[in-house]
């Protein structure tokens, strides 16, 4: 290859990793938001492919020659969710003075709303023996956590001059539309240990992170449409927030591949934390109250994400079929809350860290700092998947996998935001070599099958003298939430789409 035709690779290079910068991640596909997906049936804990750099680096060691991965998943998600009339936190019967829903606006904070989405995820890997044997080194750029959303209109409240947000849907409270990525920047290499049968593998891997998310807000963090005068005045109290934050972290991966016999290989890998822990990401919230009153205040945005453990067996029971089994392990338990801070405090001596009491509220040290605290308290998850393949010909695989997914919300702190499900998954797709096998073809499509969930509303107590309905906060402010009880459902089909080319 000569010096002008090595820069033309890198240029092409650097724009697809652009590509994948700007990509559209697809919606949570697995537990919690991991969306890690690229390979089709090609990608798992003992794969050789290039999507080893990150499910096991350790399997780059068993790949020849120098690899151009170019793999897309391209999905469309459908959601919805269905909001019961009455579960505002707080409802006013008409007339009454105070600040709430009005008994006659409760279809504007309830009812059914849905989105149908379309998404993009790529996977750009480069990787190479350099010609050295049992030796495997990598690049790549992906999107393992990420999801996207913009939710529907509801043409029924269009135009409506008294509660103008209710045409964004009851949804509007968490999400109106948003974006959650993290795009790794990895480098991996590997090592296979002939006489042990044991390759190894490690990966360092830049994580660009984002959170950019648009939804209704109120000064009280409850969803209160209005507040009603002593005089009878009317006044919108809904208005919207705009949060735009970013982080730039490290991570590192490390994998093990052993091949007791030559037709079987296992494998087990770790990937950890975006971060080694708390993430702080910095950025800005935008608001605008329905008084009118706007806002920009520099932040700071605290989360966790989770560390993952990946394990699995390969096995080829004769020279036309392999047998998959592999299984993961997320830590979302880690995920307890996001909590974003004042970055300039407006009282001198408060802290910018998230410190607050076990009732969501403001220790002496915060009060004022922390704008707003999402409690999520997930729960850790797991995933197992198993697949076949068969080669009809020496130049074409057939293959297909099923496939569950573990919930990591629990119930009290599901909402349309960032939800999840138990789900099950089917796949199916074939994979042909020509070019004597330097040019390789896979395509794979993948139902999502996710089980509905629905909550109840919190309990409930009316006030005998005024008539109004209350239910009961889960935290105090900053950290309360409207009352998110409702239907869910989702569905997610995914089309993946792998090129490889071998040097």
């Amino acid at each position: 290859m000569n010096l002008s035709t090595r820069s033309v690779h890198r240029r092409g290079l650097a724009c697809l990793f652009g590509l994948a910068a700007l990509s559209t991640p697809l919606g949570a596909s697995a537990s919690g938001f991991l969306t890690a997906r690229f390979g089709g049936e090609a990608g798992h804990v003992t794969t050789d492919s290039p999507t080893a750099i990150y499910y096991n680096p350790a399997g780059l060691a068993l790949g020849d020659g120098t690899r151009l991965n170019l793999d897309g998943t391209f999905a469309w998600i459908k959601a919805s969710y269905d909001r019961p009339a009455g579960t505002d936190i707080r409802v006013l019967p008409d007339g009454t003075k105070g600040s709430g829903t009005p008994q006659s606006a409760l279809d504007r904070n309830s009812g059914e709303n849905a989105l149908l989405n379309f998404a993009a995820a790529p996977f750009l890997g480069v990787t190479s023996d350099l010609g050295i044997e049992n030796l495997g080194v990598g690049v790549a750029a992906y999107v393992p956590f990420g999801g996207a959303s913009a939710w529907d209109k509801v043409s029924a409240f269009e135009g409506d001059a008294q509660y103008p947000g209710a045409v964004d849907g009851a949804q509007r409270w968490w999400s109106i539309e948003g974006t959650l990525r993290s795009l790794y920047l990895s480098a991996a290499g590997a090592y296979r240990i002939p006489a042990a049968r044991l390759s190894l593998g490690l990966s360092a891997n830049f994580v660009s992170s984002e959170i950019h998310t648009v939804r209704a807000r109120n000064g009280s963090g409850g969803d209160e449409l209005v507040s009603v005068s002593e005089t009878g005045a009317l006044t919108v109290q809904e208005g919207r927030s705009l949060i735009d934050v970013k982080n730039k972290t490290f991570s590192v991966g490390a994998g093990a591949i052993y091949e007791p016999a030559d037709n079987l290989w296992l494998g087990v890998s770790y990937q950890s934390q975006p971060g080694f822990g708390e993430m702080k990401y910095e950025g800005d919230l935008k608001t605008v109250l329905g008084t009118g009153t706007s806002s920009t205040t520099d932040i700071l945005l605290y989360q966790q994400l989770p560390d993952v453990v990946r394990a699995g067996a390969r096995w080829r029971p004769t020279a036309n079929q392999e047998v998959r089994l592999s299984g993961e392990y997320a830590r979302w338990s880690v995920f307890e809350r996001q909590c974003l801070v004042n970055a300039k405090p407006p009282a001198a001596g408060q802290t910018t860290d998230c410190d607050l009491s076990s009732d969501g509220g403001q220790t002496a040290d915060t009060r004022g700092a922390v704008s707003v605290n999402i409690e999520r308290d997930w729960q850790d998850a797991f995933a197992v998947r198993a697949g076949y393949s068969r080669w009809l010909l020496d130049n074409l695989e057939v293959n297909g996998g099923l496939g569950y997914d573990g919930n990591a919300v629990p119930d009290a702190t599901l909402d349309p935001a960032i939800p999840d499900f138990h789900d099950v998954s089917v796949s199916l797709g074939a994979r042909y070599a020509l070019l004597d096998k330097t040019l390789a073809l896979a395509g794979t499509y993948t139902q999502f099958i996710y089980i509905p969930r629905e909550i109840d509303p919190r309990p409930r107590s009316t006030d005998e003298a005024t008539g109004i309905s209350s239910s009961d906060p889960r935290f105090d402010p900053p950290s309360a939430q409207p009352d998110a009880a409702g239907k869910y459902t989702r569905s997610i089909g995914a089309f993946n789409l792998n090129v490889q080319y071998t040097f």
